[in-house]
Order: structure tokens, then sequence, then C-alpha cells
């Protein structure tokens, strides 16, 4: 078995209920949301994702090939009749229990490239593009607060505040919503990776 979890991170588009061969695993998952993780079987699946109480016009259909024992996150990404699926593979390092582990997905459709730093300048991940993931950066455990700026300003657009990191745990940190929007704002959407009793 494989072990997937999915996130809403497509601002203005309906809930929507998670199907993994015609079964349906996860019901109306809301935006800046988080399944649980659930048990699918390894190798290749059609995963689908529908409108929350419905089975026509899905939002996204597709086969994925998923790894024994794997573990995933699927994020719903861009703009309502213009949403995909991103496979997010929670390739985690060699986990030092002394030491914490994020990285970030962008996920802002009408956003440029990000830089995200500490409030020191040190610039922990550069030029991260839309429907873009980084690789896992390890740090001290402890409390910390990230600036978000475009890519090469000194432009602030949003902070990170009170991300509070365990030692031997890893986390992935997207970056939601839309640029100039009172409703569907920039936000971070913070999870932890690899926990959680997988249902289904």
């Amino acid at each position: 078995m494989a072990y997937a979890r999915f996130m809403h991170g497509a601002p203005g588009t309906s809930n929507f209920d998670v199907y993994a061969g015609g079964r349906r695993l996860y019901s109306n998952l809301n935006y800046g949301m988080y399944s649980d993780y659930l048990y699918i079987p390894d190798g290749l699946n059609q995963l689908a994702l529908y409108p929350a109480g419905s089975l026509v016009n899905p939002l996204v259909n597709s086969s994925i090939a998923l790894t024994p024992g794997g573990y995933y996150t699927f994020a719903l990404s861009g703009f309502p009749g213009g949403v995909t699926m991103l496979p997010l593979p929670e390739q985690l390092p060699a986990i030092s229990p002394g030491q914490s582990y994020i990285r970030v997905v962008h996920l802002s459709p009408n956003a440029p490239n990000m830089d995200i730093s500490l409030p020191d300048g040190t610039v922990l991940f550069g030029n991260v593009g839309y429907n873009a993931r980084t690789g896992y950066v390890a740090l001290s455990p402890g409390a910390y607060s990230l600036l978000v700026s475009p890519t090469g300003t000194n432009q602030v657009i949003m902070t990170i505040p009170s991300l509070s990191l365990a030692p031997g745990a890893t986390y992935t940190v997207a970056l939601l919503g839309l640029m100039g929007s009172s409703s569907n704002p920039l936000r971070a959407l913070i999870a932890q990776d690899g926990t959680g009793i997988p249902m289904g």
C-alpha cells in the first residue's frame, strides 16, 4: 500500500471528493485544507477529484503510479476551470533527530517567483516558481518567522510568523491564494509530513 493525502489549494474552486479506482475515499475537502492520509493501493491508480456530492465533470482525473510504502501529497492547484493535481512526493531526507526539515510549494497562480528568507536576510529558498516545490532544508528545531518576497527584491509581500519546528520532523509550507485579492489573499498553509493514521 501507499499513503496519500490531498490538499485544496485552488482559490475559488469548489470543495471536492476524492476517488481512487471509482471508490470514494474522502468527502468535501475545503479550500486551504488537507485530507487525512489515505491507504491507496500501490502501482497505477486512477485518481479523480469531483465537485463535492457529484459524479460528473471531475475537476481532475489522472492515472498516477504510486510506490509501495511511499507517502504522497496531491495538491489541487490553479483557477476555477483550469485546475491541475500537483503530485508532491514526500521524498524525505535522512532524518537527524537533532534537526527539523522544511520545504516550500508555490500554489499562488498570479504571484511571481518567490524568495523565502529568514529575518536576518538568509535566503532558504530562492526563485520558487508557480507549481514548483523545493527540496527539504534542515533547520535547528525552534520557532521561526519566514519572509516571502518576489525573487530578487526586498519587498516582503507575506510574513509567516511563529513557524514551530519539532526535532526530527519534516514540514511542507504551501503558499496559497491570490495577490491583490481580499476574498482569497496570500497565505501559508503549513503541515507536517508523513504523520497521521491513514484512512480508507
